[in-house]
């Protein structure tokens, strides 16, 4: 076989390689930022400790007053989400009905299915408690 047949067919095993790398790499730490986001009060806790005592380097008992601090933090921006979670919810019931009237009878029942699967997905990842 000529020389630059196999140095092509070695590149392009190469490029295929690096695009499949970066794409897994991608895969991966979306998937952790997810799992942080579901487990949300601790392991955002842990991931803003690491993160804030390995920058400003803090001594235990400034990691021990920091820590509280974010507590109080995440406690608070939960009561604000339950909060805001009505108001919410009434603009995504808003916005579909108001698509629904530029629907055909099956494209608003394919949209249903979409927002039902949209409102399930929610509940399996622990973002919102189920519907009555």
């Amino acid at each position: 076989m000529k020389r630059w047949k196999v140095i092509l067919r070695y590149g392009v095993i190469f490029m295929l390689g690096l695009v499949l790398g970066m794409a897994g790499s991608r895969l991966a730490h979306k998937h952790r930022f997810a799992q942080i986001m579901q487990n949300r009060p601790a392991d955002q806790r842990q991931m803003m400790m690491r993160h804030l005592s390995r920058q400003l380097e803090l001594t235990k008992p400034q990691q021990i007053e920091i820590e509280r601090i974010i507590d109080a933090q995440l406690k608070a921006l939960s009561a604000v989400r339950e909060r805001q979670r009505p108001e919410v919810q009434a603009i995504f019931q808003q916005a579909e009905s108001e698509m629904k009237t530029h629907l055909q009878p099956d494209q608003q029942q394919k949209l249903d299915k979409i927002m039902e699967q949209m409102r399930n997905h929610g509940r399996m990842h622990g973002r919102r408690p189920p519907l009555p």
